[in-house]
């Protein structure tokens, strides 16, 4: 996980701890904190990027347990 949204990175990482998914800090040129960077580009200027592997995205109810971690913390449910 990376970015320039520290807060936002924050909160995901709590809520996607809490479903049981595992999370790793992103290292050196993939850390996404690049204003150039896509996820940094919006009105904010900042942002967060996550990469899946193949196997976790192949996992449906870790993907399930994912996307309910995202909604509650973008959608503050």
């Amino acid at each position: 996980m990376g970015g320039r949204d520290a807060e936002l990175i924050a909160a995901l990482k709590k809520e996607l701890v809490a479903k049981g998914i595992p999370v790793e800090d992103a290292e050196g040129s993939l850390k996404g904190t690049d204003i150039n960077n896509i996820v940094n580009r919006g009105a904010t200027g900042r942002g967060a990027q996550l990469e899946l592997t193949m196997d976790f995205r192949k996992n449906r109810a870790q993907v399930e347990k994912f996307i309910t971690a995202m909604r509650a913390v973008l959608l503050g449910a």
